[in-house]
């Protein structure tokens, strides 16, 4: 076909493909440039967001490390940690009584432990989440067992130490 065409014409089909392949070419440079550059450009977004984020919370942990350093220094606070080191020896001469213990056991079974197996991949064993100690069972079961809010309220109980 091309053989019973002009030279005209083979010229101008030369020059269309010529023409053609050159913005092929610089079509696939721009392209390739600007998805280098908007890589290139989220990526320093990105760092610079970290850096942001980063410097932000190193702030925030210096001011709070600064306040729990300018508290722990203060005679109420001091004594207060003497007082609860006291009342945590004093819960721990004191161990539940086997009806609460029996209860201690039962929240663990019956509420906490199916509420927890729902957001976990795996089953959870009642003795990875009883605290060991006899202290932090009486609390345990002074602050959610023996407590009257619903669960999902727990919270909302006030602690009083006895001998206030």
């Amino acid at each position: 076909m091309l053989g019973r065409l002009s030279i005209q014409s083979k010229l101008i089909l030369l020059l269309l493909a010529v023409t053609l392949a050159s913005i092929a070419a610089v079509a696939w440079i721009g392209y390739a440039s600007g998805r280098d550059s908007l890589a290139q450009a989220t990526a320093d977004r990105l760092t610079a967001l970290r850096v942001g984020k980063t410097a932000t919370l190193d702030a925030m942990l210096r001011s709070l490390r600064d306040e729990v350093i300018s508290l722990s220094d203060t005679r109420r606070v001091v004594e207060g940690m003497r007082d609860l080191r006291t009342a945590f020896r004093e819960l721990s001469a004191r161990p539940l009584s086997a009806a609460e213990q029996a209860r201690l056991d039962d929240f663990y079974a019956k509420d906490f432990l199916p509420q927890l197996g729902q957001v976990l991949d795996v089953r959870p064993e009642p003795a990875q989440y009883m605290p060991a100690g006899v202290a932090g069972r009486v609390l345990q079961y002074r602050a959610i067992v023996a407590n009257p809010h619903p669960y999902g309220e727990k919270q909302e109980l006030t602690l009083t130490c006895p001998h206030e």
